[in-house]
């Protein structure tokens, strides 16, 4: 694969574009149809990062024709969704043009008691996708304590989603080592998998298609540190019940900075081999760390890191001038390109789709 990624400019023709952080996306292949849902918006920059009004919107993106030299035009599906940030977002049951899982996230104003068991959510896009999704709260379900800062991921088959670890929404800043396995055949359940070797928070996790799930990054609350990037959690989701095991890289090589907030998005290359993309994050305080712009790939196969590019140079390779460090964004891999929606500078909210 090439190690430049594409850069695709964004416009609203209609202005209804909202920059946005702590919002989650997902991927219809079919229609090329990128969706966004949720997040924290502050288009004057009035608010501080955890004071800003949440958005229940959910956003599509046609991406059909996917090319550096176009322009592409959001489109606001609903408005009135659950208006969660810092939450999960997944396809669930089947392909991907099934049903989206939400869970956890911070309910917002609008929600009275953060930390009830009470975040599961259904979105369902049209089977076409012609423009429409229905919202439904799953109440009856048996499930945990609502969460922010989980990571999320689809097993291969797209029948279960797992979820890693998260905080508890009360500003204590507890973490926890849970970790689940979600799936739908009968109705939303929810099953307990052996917990991390550690609480975790802020982290990003990546499904390989041999069922292998990768923990990467993010904040240890107990230990009051981050999660080295030189050594990976993974789970065997084949056979879950063996537990965690640690991923040991080559240490030969430079390793990407500790962080939080970051992505992590797995891009195949024509040759078949995996490697692990991660874009950004924040070192240190949410408050007032270090910002981060760089991309780290990790090669899979050979376990070693490589920097291949800053998000500041493919902004300016594509004659873009938006900020370029941030945190709380998406990444999404398409056709072995890499887009990034939105995210948080110490600054404010970001706006450029890269």
């Amino acid at each position: 694969m090439s190690r430049r990624i594409s850069i695709i400019a964004s416009r609203s023709a209609e202005s209804i574009f909202v920059c946005r952080w702590g919002h989650r996306a997902a991927y219809i292949e079919s229609s090329q149809t990128l969706i966004v849902h949720g997040g924290k918006s502050d288009p004057t920059s009035s608010y501080s990062y955890t004071s800003a009004p949440n958005t229940g919107e959910t956003l599509s993106l046609d991406l059909s024709t996917n090319s550096s030299t176009v322009s592409v035009a959001w489109k606001v599906i609903r408005k009135d969704g659950p208006t969660v940030a810092w939450h999960t977002l997944d396809f669930l049951d089947g392909g991907s043009e099934g049903e989206l899982l939400v869970t956890g996230g911070e309910g917002g104003s609008a929600l009275a008691l953060q930390t009830r068991n009470d975040s599961t959510w259904i979105i369902s896009p049209n089977p076409s996708f012609t423009g429409t999704v229905s919202y439904q709260q799953e109440t009856n379900v048996v499930q945990p304590i609502r969460k922010v800062f989980s990571g999320s991921s689809r097993s291969v088959d797209g029948k279960t989603v797992f979820i890693t670890g998260g905080e508890k929404n009360d500003g204590s800043g507890l973490g926890y080592k849970e970790a689940w396995a979600v799936a739908s055949s009968n109705g939303v359940t929810y099953t307990s998998l052996p917990d991390l070797p550690t609480d975790l928070v802020h982290h990003q996790s990546v499904m390989l298609a041999n069922g292998t799930l990768i923990l990467i990054g993010g904040l240890i609350p107990s230990a009051s540190s981050f999660l080295s990037l030189s050594s990976l959690y993974t789970l065997d989701t084949t056979k879950a019940a063996s537990g965690w095991n640690a991923m040991s890289l080559r240490t030969s090589t430079d390793f990407p900075t500790s962080r939080r907030g970051h992505t992590a998005t797995l891009v195949t290359d024509s040759d078949g081999n995996d490697f692990i993309y991660v874009v950004g994050g924040i070192s240190g305080s949410l408050q007032g760390g270090s910002v981060l712009d760089d991309i780290w790939r990790l090669d899979v196969a050979k376990s070693s890191w490589e920097e291949v590019s800053s998000i500041a140079s493919q902004r300016k390779r594509a004659g873009g001038d938006d900020p370029s460090a941030r945190f709380d964004h998406i990444a999404v891999a398409i056709d072995q390109q890499l887009l990034v929606f939105g995210g948080r500078s110490l600054c404010g909210a970001l706006t450029a789709i890269d």
